[in-house]
């Protein structure tokens, strides 16, 4: 079904002038402890156990968006390309492959039981459970990241003649693993009922939060994440822009190694946000 489909996409890579950060923080009664950030940190990433890494991005990003007007879908690309580059994360030059896709149709639900049943590249990785979540994600939105299995140090696996996949590590422990998590690709899908009035550069923070950490918006608690932009009855008080939470969270998956347990990941993000609102160190 989206074969073919990159031809299609407005695509631009390059970075323009950086937006003013959104004024939007985390809220709540008194001061926040480090158990209530860690659970809306933990709301925001997919639940992994605590022997698995958070898929990340590795290779340029290259955002591109299909099924809006040319400017419109320039200002979410640019976007897109702003927030990958503030986390450190390169850009692709113009007229690379969409890697981080955003596609506006008209049933996003029925987009994705159709590749589902095609099970093209697209969805290659996703299983039968994958899909029926996706499917069942509640609001205008749904997303999915494609990622491959690496070694810590970037070594692809060999397969055998039985086809199973494997590959060399080094010992690893709690907190290092021996593999990391590499996104291949990242798909956002919105029903185009759901983008109609709202500002690109919502749509497009909303797009960087799915596409760059595998963001879950069924989890986001509300207000506390763009992530809530898409969900039902949410227009009313959902962030217009990526919240303080969102950039610590952008921050601290893309900080240090990617062969971090995600459960270190996610107590790191927390300190952070609690001791000084930022995360420090780079990819």
């Amino acid at each position: 079904m989206f074969h073919g489909l990159i031809l299609s996409l407005q695509v631009a890579a390059s970075v323009p002038s950086p937006v003013p950060p959104s004024d939007i923080v985390v809220t709540a009664s008194g001061t926040p402890t480090k158990k209530e950030v860690r659970r809306r940190v933990e709301q925001i990433l997919p639940p992994l156990s605590p022997d698995q890494p958070l898929a990340r991005f590795t290779v340029p990003v290259c955002p591109g968006v299909m099924g809006l007007t040319r400017p419109a879908a320039q200002a979410i690309v640019d976007r897109i390309g702003i927030v990958a580059d503030e986390i450190g994360l390169r850009v692709g030059e113009p007229g690379c492959a969409p890697n981080l896709i955003v596609l506006i149709v008209r049933d996003s639900r029925a987009t994705v039981r159709r590749l589902a049943d095609h099970r093209p590249g697209n969805v290659a990785g996703q299983s039968l459970a994958d899909v029926r979540r996706i499917v069942a994600e509640p609001g205008f939105a749904r997303a999915w990241v494609e990622a491959d299995i690496r070694s810590r140090d970037g070594r692809t696996p060999n397969r055998g003649t039985d086809g199973v996949a494997e590959v060399t590590v080094q010992g690893g422990n709690l907190t290092s693993l021996t593999f990391r998590r590499d996104i291949v690709a990242a798909y956002v899908v919105i029903d185009a009922a759901g983008v109609r009035g709202r500002d690109p550069i919502q749509i497009a923070d909303y797009a960087a939060m799915r596409g760059l950490v595998d963001g879950r918006s069924g989890r986001a608690a509300t207000r506390d994440s763009i992530l809530s932009a898409f969900m039902p009855d949410s227009d009313d008080h959902a962030p217009t822009s990526l919240t303080d939470l969102d950039r610590n969270v952008l921050r601290g998956v893309y900080s240090g190694q990617g062969n971090r347990s995600a459960f270190a990941v996610q107590g790191d993000i927390a300190a952070a946000f609690l001791k000084n609102g930022e995360i420090s160190g780079g990819k």
